[in-house]
């Protein structure tokens, strides 16, 4: 248990959660049920399973409550994402190493290339990777479920400072060819702009 032997005998005191901390796991275990990551949902009931039996009564309702009374809504699981590519690519963009890349594009043609990721994000019911491609030589954002394999080399990249994954990913969708482009002014300021219109309307 965490690297330590137990006495024979010896009980693990409860573990020790305000009602803050509990309704806060309470909540991250309901929203990873809709993230769409294959063969989590194991994982996720082992992990709530185990949290019953170590945790005391107060807490124990305050998560029992959450489970049965809050849904959130992380958007309409269109594809389901591989958690263990999901963990390799993680690593990579923690320990600023490169991955090599087996990707399907949209038309089934697979291409190998190596891929500095930035950052994962998880968005309208699918994943996706950011990050400096090689092949294409810039960035590009990858979709995780059409990422056939992945695994990390020893070969290190630098990332750019204040980079911010999740914008840059709002920005490559609003900017994505259009069947019939158009323009709109709104009368209001930018920061009301992006406020009160969806990051998929286009780019303000």
């Amino acid at each position: 248990y965490g690297g330590y032997r137990l006495v024979p005998g010896y009980k693990l005191p409860p573990m020790m959660f305000t009602d803050e901390e509990a309704q806060a796991l309470s909540l991250g275990l309901i929203a990873a049920r809709g993230l769409g990551l294959a063969d989590a949902a194991p994982a996720i009931e082992s992990v709530q399973a185990k949290l019953d039996r170590v945790l005391p009564s107060a807490p124990k309702k305050t998560i029992a409550a959450m489970r049965e009374s809050v849904a959130l809504q992380t958007g309409d699981e269109r594809t389901r994402a591989d958690a263990r590519l999901l963990r390799v690519l993680g690593e990579t963009a923690q320990a600023r190493l490169t991955a090599s890349l087996r990707y399907r594009a949209a038309d089934g043609a697979l291409t190998s290339r190596e891929f500095d990721v930035y950052g994962l994000v998880f968005r309208a019911g699918r994943w996706y990777v950011v990050g400096h491609c090689h092949l294409r030589k810039g960035l590009r954002t990858l979709r995780l479920d059409r990422v056939a394999h992945g695994e990390p080399t020893a070969r290190p990249f630098e990332r750019p400072e204040d980079f911010d994954a999740g914008e840059y990913l709002s920005r490559a969708l609003a900017t994505l060819p259009r069947a019939t482009p158009a323009e709109i002014l709104l009368r209001t300021d930018l920061a009301t702009a992006k406020r009160e219109t969806f990051h998929t309307l286009g780019a303000i």
